[in-house]
């Protein structure tokens, strides 16, 4: 008899232990792992579409807490801009069809093709992108509320739950986040506003600069 219930024990022990699940977790636990994770990264991939000033912004981006970082930003029927930023340097190309739309004439000419450097390049847009420890502070701070934690479908294969999300000024949106230690959210959706999604959590991020002979001074441009 006892030999048959420890049998039955062994049997039932391991199904439970599998039915148990991080949907289960509380909002403020998945809080906690959230933050923990997310504040000792030191790299990650972004990608998504955004919206800002009612542009969409498409994003393709690779950067770390050394501020370095390299990728593009789509603007919809403004073009694309690609970036680079390395050792507190910046770099942005626009692409043609930017050129075009921003009708920006002799210095269009002058820079098709070429990387724009230096700090006031495009009003210092890759040092505010490429800003990493900014971004994870904004997520690791205590203004946004977390809500309700359920289940979700896989993302790229990996198993997630989903908790609701409250920001100061009242915009709600939706984190996913993995079911598994560490906890990286691996997406945020805020609804129109569009969602970022985060992958190649501590991937080396190693940009180089371009060639000297395809770089324009911002300075110079006017």
């Amino acid at each position: 008899m006892r030999l048959s219930v420890a049998l039955a024990v062994s049997t039932v022990l391991p199904f439970a232990v599998a039915c148990s699940s991080y949907a289960d977790t509380s909002a403020k636990q998945v809080e906690k792992d959230v933050k923990a994770a997310m504040s000792g990264l030191k790299s990650v991939h972004l990608g998504g579409e955004v919206e800002q000033d009612g542009t969409k912004l498409e994003l393709d981006l690779s950067l770390n807490t050394d501020g370095d970082c390299t990728g593009s930003i789509g603007l919809g029927t403004m073009g694309k801009l690609d970036l680079i930023r390395v050792d507190g340097a910046s770099f942005v190309r626009p692409d043609e069809a930017f050129w075009t739309a921003s009708g920006a004439g002799a210095v269009a000419k002058a820079a098709k093709g070429k990387w724009i450097g230096g700090e006031d390049a495009f009003g210092g847009m890759a040092g505010q992108i490429c800003d990493l420890d900014g971004m994870l502070d904004d997520i690791n701070s205590d203004d946004d509320s977390y809500g309700k934690v359920s289940e979700a479908e896989p993302i790229d294969g990996k198993d997630v739950v989903k908790v609701a999300f409250t920001t100061t000024d009242d915009s709600k949106g939706t984190l996913y986040v993995l079911s598994d230690d560490p906890h990286y959210v691996v997406k945020a959706d805020v609804g129109d506003e569009g969602s970022i999604t985060f992958s190649e959590f501590d991937e080396p991020v190693e940009p180089k600069a371009p060639a000297k002979n395809q770089v324009i001074d911002a300075s110079k441009l006017g």
